[in-house]
């Protein structure tokens, strides 16, 4: 499936990816190899992770400073994907089990 469109079209939405499975095929792709390493430092530096968003003089434009906003947010969502392992949830116990 090498069509971009034709991929969109498959794609599993956000709440159907299982979060430990997120985590694993983010560290793959992004950490797994030098190559993906390199593609994370592009994305992190079009995020203005690693530098300020405002300009060191002179106005601030309201749509720029939105849309660096936008793209930081992003870079940042990527960066969480790759160290934050999910949380785990300890097994629930039914209520009548801790009544006994």
């Amino acid at each position: 499936m090498s069509d971009p469109l034709e991929m969109m079209d498959h794609m599993t939405r956000s709440e159907e990816y299982d979060p430990a499975e997120r985590y694993r095929d983010f560290r793959e792709l992004f950490l797994g190899t030098d190559q993906g390493v390199r593609v994370l430092r592009e994305i992190m530096s079009w995020g203005y992770v690693n530098t300020t968003m405002l300009p060191p003089v002179g106005p601030v434009d309201i749509n720029r400073l939105t849309a660096e906003a936008g793209a930081r947010r992003l870079a940042l969502q990527i960066w969480n994907c790759c160290l934050r392992p999910p949380a785990t949830r300890p097994p629930s116990q039914n209520v009548r089990e801790k009544e006994k």
